[in-house]
C-alpha cells in the first residue's frame, strides 16, 4: 500500500534537506562517496535536519536514499520522502535497479506522486518540489549540463545552503562546522 498522507505537522524548511545527483557514478569514486554521504547525513542530523527529500532516480538520489536509511537506524526521528515525478520513472531501468527503487519506496516515511504520466518538464518539477521545501541540498555535482546542474543553479536562486559532495573541501568544511557548533 502507498503511503501517500503525512502524518503530523509539516515539516519547517530549515529542517529538510534535499538530494540532487548524476545518475552515472564512477566505480572507483563510490567507496568514498559513500563515505562522505554518511558524515555528511550526521551532520546535518547534529544541524537539526530531519526530514529528507529524495527524487529516487538511479545513481546518486538511490545511494542517499540508502544512505538515510542506514542514518535513520541510529536516529529514529528522521524521515524519508520518495518524491517521484510521473509514475513510470523507472520504465527501460535494468530489473536490479528497479527491485533496489521498490525497496526504498516500501522503506520510505512517505512515497508523494507529482503526476501519474510523463509530461515535459515533469522532472525539474520534482526538482522544484523538493527545492522549495528544503533548507539545505546535498548534492553530487561535477557536470555543468543537465538536471543536476538545473537544480543546483535554482537552489543558489533560492538561497538553499548547497554542499557538493564531489568537493572535498564542501563537505568536509560541513561537517566541521557541526564539530564547532556542537
Amino acid at each position: 500500500m502507498e503511503k501517500q498522507g503525512r502524518e503530523g505537522a509539516v515539516p519547517q524548511r530549515e529542517q529538510c534537506v534535499c538530494f540532487t545527483g548524476h545518475r552515472e557514478l564512477e566505480e572507483a569514486e563510490l567507496p568514498g562517496l559513500r563515505q562522505a554521504l554518511e558524515l555528511t547525513l550526521e551532520a546535518a542530523w547534529a544541524q537539526g535536519y530531519r526530514y529528507f527529500y529524495n527524487g529516487g532516480a538511479l545513481g546518486f538520489d538511490l545511494m542517499a536514499a540508502e544512505a538515510v536509511l542506514a542514518c535513520k537506524r541510529r536516529h529514529q526521528e528522521i524521515a524519508l520522502e520518495i518524491v517521484v515525478p510521473h509514475a513510470h520513472q523507472t520504465s527501460g531501468w535494468p530489473e536490479v535497479e528497479r527491485c533496489r527503487y521498490e525497496r526504498l519506496r516500501y522503506m520510505a516515511d512517505r512515497v508523494e506522486q507529482l503526476s501519474p504520466l510523463y509530461y515535459r518538464g515533469c522532472y525539474h518539477v520534482r526538482n522544484r518540489y523538493m527545492v522549495d521545501r528544503s533548507g539545505l541540498c546535498l548534492c553530487y555535482f561535477n557536470h555543468m549540463q543537465g538536471g543536476t546542474a538545473y537544480t543546483v543553479a535554482y537552489a543558489a536562486r533560492e538561497g538553499v545552503r548547497l554542499v557538493n559532495l564531489a568537493l572535498e573541501s564542501s563537505w568536509q568544511g560541513f561537517v566541521e562546522s557541526k564539530k564547532k557548533d556542537g
